[in-house]
């Protein structure tokens, strides 16, 4: 029985990632696939009993999964890892 609650669990967060990751690669923005994938999700929090936190970390993975290089997020990284020529 625990390893089933395990797996669903697993299964859900990776649902939420998708659920985020599919609306930041539709829109582009971070932001708002965070909020709304949070907004899709947060009725799931009381029906399947999983911990807040975890729901977080899935919509927050999910909705920067994808950065397109206009992106400013982008061009931070890109700059302050030393990737860029200069």
């Amino acid at each position: 029985p625990l390893a089933i609650l395990a797996v669903g669990i697993i299964i859900l967060f990776i649902l939420i990632m998708v659920v985020a990751a599919v609306i930041r690669t539709s829109v582009g923005s971070a932001t708002v696939a965070a909020l709304t994938a949070g907004g899709i999700v947060a009725p799931l929090i009381p029906l399947t009993g999983v911990s807040p936190e975890l729901m977080v970390l899935a919509v927050g993975a999910g909705s920067v999964i994808f950065s397109p290089p206009n992106d400013p997020g982008f061009g931070c990284l890109l700059y302050t890892s030393d990737a860029a020529d200069d």
